[in-house]
């Protein structure tokens, strides 16, 4: 059973938004339509031993979300794959990682301090850095024009790392995606 979580906050106004992307690539990736289960703060697919969430809580709590999750499919925190933004990768560049510290990411360490462990499979995407603008600020604003035009094929691409990822694994997905890192920026 593989659990793949992703990130984001509730409602129409953070959609869009750069702290969102985690929730937007993971409903692309999905082949089914979502369904909300209450108890499990989370909207929900399932596809045979696959289970795509969307925690319904603000980011800073999403580890509450990912526990129950946790708890109801009995999922091990290696199965765990959690999709986010990240401030520290340019933007679009997008890599896998098991295990290591939340990096400032208050959604991270939420699901880190729920689990009680780091060692669950995250996929990031970089959204840029502010220059001028507060992170807190910066994770909650909208993609420039030019960024959203680039928005489809980064989908696209982490669709096609977390396949890989299901079908070979992970170290297959990151030998495979995370190489790219150099070649492509």
């Amino acid at each position: 059973m593989k659990l793949i979580v992703g990130l984001g906050n509730p409602g129409k106004t953070y959609t869009e938004t750069r702290h969102n992307i985690g929730k937007e690539v993971v409903k692309t990736s999905c082949p089914l339509a979502f369904h909300r289960v209450k108890k499990l703060e989370a909207e929900i697919a399932r596809v045979d031993d696959v289970v795509y969430a969307l925690p319904d809580t603000y980011m800073n709590e999403s580890g509450r979300s990912v526990q129950r999750l946790r708890s109801w499919f009995t999922v091990s925190p290696e199965d765990i794959w959690v999709v986010h933004d990240d401030l520290d990768f340019p933007f679009g560049l997008i890599k896998i990682q098991q295990g290591g510290g939340a990096a400032g990411h208050n959604g991270i360490l939420s699901v880190m301090n729920a689990l009680g462990t780091d060692e669950f499979v995250r996929f990031r995407m970089g959204i840029g850095k502010p220059s001028r603008v507060l992170p807190e600020k910066y994770v909650l604003s909208r993609f420039s024009r030019d960024e959203k035009k680039q928005i489809p094929e980064i989908k696209e691409r982490f669709k096609r790392m977390i396949d890989e990822a299901l079908r070979q694994g992970v170290p297959s997905a990151m030998s495979l995606y995370n190489r790219r890192i150099y070649e492509e920026h």
